[in-house]
């Protein structure tokens, strides 16, 4: 879904997902985020235009596997249009709640700050200046910390699954994010190394929050057991 948002002082261009699903043969049931950072507490209301369009395959899945031939010889449009709406807002911080972290391992690597909302988690992290020493003893690090854990076979599994690459010059590293209930909070974006995982409504008692020196790693590990016993930092949050 692409559009823009006004709240009266400008235009702002956003391009994402809407998520849900269809509940009836005319009737689909979602949710779009759109990021309103900064918009004036005094605003009721946004306007908001949404261009929307909708493929399917010739096996009638809706899905793309990243053939650009949208409309072609693959796939061919079965919806699409433009909606305008006037939305209602409030404003309500009453559910926001930011923890100042500042803690960091030997190395440097750490938390700074956490919000949480009932719809994500932000996490501003700490990284330490970065040389090809210091990120070759991280990696290597946690590739003995993973045998010490999980043990050679077991190490080398979850390392070969997680796609772990201890080879990469530059720093990647990422959170894995859970709950309480062992709930994997989902990863939403990045940006700077500010890290937003998916809340989605789910009961967030306790959070938390184990760093890997690998986001695609840290993105692929969905098992709070192994989180707990292979990362580089770790944090509890109690709500």
């Amino acid at each position: 879904m692409d559009g823009t948002w006004s709240d009266g002082n400008g235009e702002h261009v956003f391009s994402e997902a809407l998520i849900g699903e269809q509940t009836e043969h005319d009737t689909f049931e979602g949710r779009l985020k759109i990021a309103t950072e900064g918009i004036s507490e005094s605003v009721e209301e946004i306007q908001l235009h949404i261009s929307f369009l909708f493929w399917e395959n010739y096996n009638k899945r809706a899905e793309w596997d990243g053939n650009e031939n949208v409309g072609g010889a693959d796939y061919h449009v079965i919806k699409q249009g433009d909606w305008n709406l006037n939305i209602p807002i409030k404003m309500d911080a009453s559910q926001v709640k930011t923890v100042t972290v500042n803690e960091t391992n030997i190395q440097g690597f750490g938390i700074e700050s956490i919000t949480v909302t009932p719809y994500e988690i932000k996490i501003v992290p700490i990284i330490p200046e970065l040389n090809s020493d210091l990120l070759n003893q991280v990696y290597t690090g946690f590739e003995n910390l993973c045998a010490e854990q999980l043990g050679e076979e077991g190490a080398k599994t979850f390392l070969v699954e997680a796609l772990f690459d201890s080879q990469d010059p530059i720093w990647y590293g990422g959170f894995a994010v859970f709950n309480q209930d062992g709930e994997r909070m989902e990863f939403g974006s990045s940006i700077d190394h500010v890290e937003i995982h998916e809340g989605k409504m789910r009961k967030m008692e306790t959070l938390y929050f184990y760093l890997m020196p690998d986001d695609v790693t840290a993105f692929k590990c969905q098992d709070q057991a192994i989180a707990e016993k292979c990362n580089i930092f770790s944090f509890v949050l109690e709500m």
